[in-house]
């Protein structure tokens, strides 16, 4: 059995449930959806996708009907067992978006955990239920990352279904790249009041669901928490990088031709939406927003997998002095060593969230050490880029440290930041 690696956590693409579906319907790759029944209408409801030129898929959607109690049943289970020996439960979208997240993963939880495998094959139920969560979690994710951006709180009936409902509408939520979302306007106000905070009375329809998980209820909470947790660390990570590159193109370290070139490679366009979320927020307001991600994180962090480094603030002393003159400023030298500091950090919450999940699968860790040309693949360039991008200097990385080679002439300087 091998382990799952990090960017495997949401692994859907190649998943089929027990009626043949693929579990991404639409967005699954060509060969899946080969002999699948793909029945298209044009979408009757009012709002933004009446009578869109995007069609709904009607299959997936009797799918849906077919299941809705046990969906509403088994989203009241997973509810409760987040909920259960907690003292306090996240608020408002963080919330929403914890529920939603773990439930979005259940369909590879089940698929890929050792001892009880399905063969690839979905429950239906498990597959309905992915398609009605998984758009309120990125809905979710979205929308909390721009409150935060705008200081805009949602709490009270800002919470409420009606209002949610409205705000799928305005910002186009529910309008796909090929296909509006098929659900009716009543059944996303159920499913929205469901995943809220102050849920319909509990249903005794989560009995299937129930069934399905068995006794791995603690191990597929601990899986979803560090699914989630490697989504905020992807998201935090960013938000980081678009700070520290703008505080070195402010500085003159970087220069901006080059800064704006540098995430070609289809990371761009990543950095760019998340610009779009955050309104080109200045470095300090990004701090603030990442601050109240780091927040919500540590929340989730329980089983304290992250492992932070000890004594961070040191390695700025020693940046400082191995750049002396050759960085431009001082204050430069500590925003390089914040970069190192943050690719580090970046490094050892991935690997922590790895194994913690393959844990929570009855899987083995992996053979192999990380690599940082794994993580730049699956989080584009890393805050360690924007060191060799405004210094002469070479990094490598071993499992314990950073090493830093600087080129001065005919000579050069070597320095080791451990952890």
């Amino acid at each position: 059995m091998t382990p799952l690696r990090f960017h495997e956590l949401w692994r859907n693409l190649e998943l089929r449930d027990e009626d043949g579906r693929p579990l991404e319907e639409g967005k699954a790759p060509a060969a899946l959806l080969h002999d699948v029944p793909l029945e298209r209408r044009t979408c009757p409801y009012v709002g933004g996708r009446h009578l869109h030129a995007h069609p709904m898929n009607t299959s997936a959607l009797r799918q849906v009907r077919d299941h809705w109690p046990q969906i509403l049943g088994g989203i009241h289970r997973v509810r409760s067992a987040l909920l259960a020996g907690r003292a306090t439960a996240p608020a408002g979208l963080d919330w929403i978006w914890e529920l939603s997240g773990v439930l979005s993963v259940l369909p590879t939880f089940l698929a890929f955990r050792g001892g009880s495998p399905l063969g690839g094959a979905v429950p239906a139920l498990v597959s309905a239920l992915y398609k009605v969560v998984v758009g309120i979690h990125h809905f979710a994710a979205e929308l909390r990352l721009t409150s935060l951006a705008q200081g805009k709180a949602w709490t009270g009936r800002a919470l409420e279904p009606a209002c949610l409902h409205a705000e799928l509408e305005r910002t186009g939520a529910l309008i796909g790249p090929e296909e509006v979302c098929a659900g009716p306007p009543g059944m996303i106000e159920e499913v929205l009041a469901a995943v809220g905070e102050q849920p319909p009375a509990p249903r005794d329809d989560g009995e299937d669901l129930a069934a399905l998980i068995g006794p791995a209820w603690s191990e597929l909470l601990s899986f979803g928490r560090n699914a989630l947790l490697l989504r905020s660390t992807a998201l935090i990570a960013s938000l980081r990088q678009l700070a520290l590159r703008a505080r070195l193109t402010a500085s003159g370290a970087l220069h901006q031709a080059r800064a704006a070139g540098v995430a070609a490679d289809g990371h761009r366009a990543w950095l760019h939406y998340l610009n779009t979320l955050v309104i080109d927020q200045p470095p300090d307001a990004l701090e603030a927003i990442i601050a109240r991600l780091e927040a919500t994180r540590a929340a989730l962090d329980d089983e304290g997998a992250s492992a932070e480094l000890r004594d961070p603030r040191r390695w700025e002393e020693e940046i400082a002095w191995f750049f002396g003159s050759d960085s431009p400023t001082r204050a430069d030298g500590v925003v390089l060593a914040q970069c190192l500091r943050e690719e580090r950090t970046l490094y050892r919450r991935v690997m922590a969230s790895e194994v913690a999940a393959n844990a929570a699968l009855a899987r083995p860790a992996r053979d192999r050490a990380l690599s940082r040309a794994e993580i730049a693949a699956y989080f584009g360039p890393t805050p360690g880029a924007l060191v060799e991008e405004a210094a002469p200097v070479t990094l490598s990385f071993t499992p314990g440290a950073i090493r830093l080679r600087l080129d001065v002439g005919w000579a050069h300087r070597i320095l080791e930041l451990h952890d």
